[in-house]
């Protein structure tokens, strides 16, 4: 199995077995999400240490990937990597949770501010605005929500819409979101807590 120089210079003749399959692992990634059909489904990123750039795991991508809350209704969540190129069925609706989505997003949206890995820096209007999004699904609009990544502050929203969908349990709802969308949903203890909080103003 060949190494590429790129490889070799990042990771050194002694990682030259690790870079080999790591360039393995990243052509047969690229090779499978090739294959799937426009707009949906999966992708894959690999995250580097950003202090050593050393490898550290590999992360899912979820591009306008459909999510059924528990009563039926039908939402899209994606991450913002490769919005452009995939996108397959534009939304009526997003509620987006990083700034990278002002210009990307070229239908009726709202954003909010929202540090990643964190919980958002006004409570009660992020709140509003999740219930408004919520309310628009009921009424018909296919509503997406996204941040960078598609899974802490995406799944953190998620599961919010699950609580107001009927599961007003905040424990239950993020087991849903885990089950249901994601396994990496939901990065932090704080957002985990704010689900809690969400639950206990919203039920």
């Amino acid at each position: 199995m060949s190494i590429s120089r790129e490889m070799k210079a990042r990771y050194g003749t002694r990682g030259s077995k690790k870079a080999a399959q790591l360039e393995a692992a990243l052509a047969a990634d690229a090779k499978w999400y090739a294959d799937k059909p426009l707009g949906g489904g999966y992708g894959s990123l690999y995250v580097s240490d950003n202090t050593t750039g050393k490898p550290v795991a590999w992360k899912c991508r979820h591009y306008h990937k459909e999510f059924v809350l528990p009563n039926g209704l039908v939402m899209q969540a994606s991450s913002m990597t490769g919005m452009v190129k995939r996108r397959h069925k534009t939304p009526d609706f997003g509620l987006y949770l990083d700034a990278g989505w002002l210009s990307l997003a070229e239908w009726r949206s709202e954003f909010i501010r929202w540090p990643d890995y964190g919980t958002p820096k006004h409570a009660e209007p992020a709140v509003e605005a999740i219930v408004e999004a919520y309310q628009r699904i009921t009424e018909g609009w296919l509503v997406e929500t996204g941040c960078i990544g598609g899974h802490g502050r995406t799944g953190t929203v998620l599961a919010c819409m699950v609580v107001m969908a009927g599961e007003t349990d905040p424990e239950a709802a993020m087991r849903y979101v885990w089950k249901n969308y994601c396994h990496e949903a939901i990065e932090s203890k704080a957002q985990m807590d704010f689900v809690r909080w969400f639950a206990g103003e919203c039920v």
